[in-house]
């Protein structure tokens, strides 16, 4: 009526959005606020929340789960017990000795490495690769410290990833969780990337 009928194009609803309402968005809001408060006896002395579940635009086959991680470090930790003995009965004859523990940090894996080496005096460009080749037990044992320590930094970064509220994560977008959500387009019951939204 305003404007004889005629429709406003998106050019126009854009400037009015970014130019007029982006100063003054907040203060309408709180007014609008203000007045319900006042006209319709709004309590608040309670808080309400409502929650909402959003699908993420990240990969549906790339997630992470959090127990599968700890299960999977905790499987390396044996491992890692298990060279530890191995290289200690190696180097009774140097004085030297791995510490062994239940647990370990990637740091100290990475520190057991560069000690190995350099006890061993061990130059990786002499090290040899595929058939034919016999490894020492020394290249070995750096090879597998060396492994251990990458796998056990990248076990430790998506458990961090995770955190402590959380029980999974995309790798294509860490803020995603995999959740159950209302519509899925899929027609089963798959979890799927998406974000738990809650407003009070």
């Amino acid at each position: 009526y305003l404007m004889d009928h005629q429709a406003p194009s998106y050019r126009t609803f854009g400037y009015f959005i970014n130019e007029v309402l982006a100063d003054s968005i907040e203060e309408i809001f709180q007014d609008i606020n203000k007045k319900i408060f006042e006209t319709e006896h709004v309590d608040l002395q309670h808080l309400y929340i409502d929650g909402s579940k959003f699908e993420a635009n990240a990969n549906k086959y790339s997630w992470v789960w959090k127990k599968a991680t700890e299960k999977s470090r905790y499987r390396l930790f044996g491992k890692i017990t298990t060279l530890f003995e191995e290289i200690n009965e190696e180097l009774s004859c140097t004085g030297m000795k791995l510490c062994i523990n239940s647990e370990y940090a990637p740091e100290y894996l990475k520190e057991a490495a560069e000690q190995y080496a350099e006890v061993w005096q061990i130059n990786e460009a002499m090290f040899v690769h595929g058939r034919g080749h016999r490894k020492t037990t020394q290249q070995r044992h750096y090879e597998k410290l060396k492994e251990y320590a990458a796998k056990l930094e990248e076990y430790v970064e998506k458990i961090k990833i995770c955190g402590e509220d959380r029980n999974s994560y995309s790798k294509t977008d860490h803020s995603a969780t995999f959740m159950r959500i209302k519509t899925d387009y899929m027609g089963n019951d798959q979890l799927l990337p998406a974000y738990n939204v809650q407003v009070g």
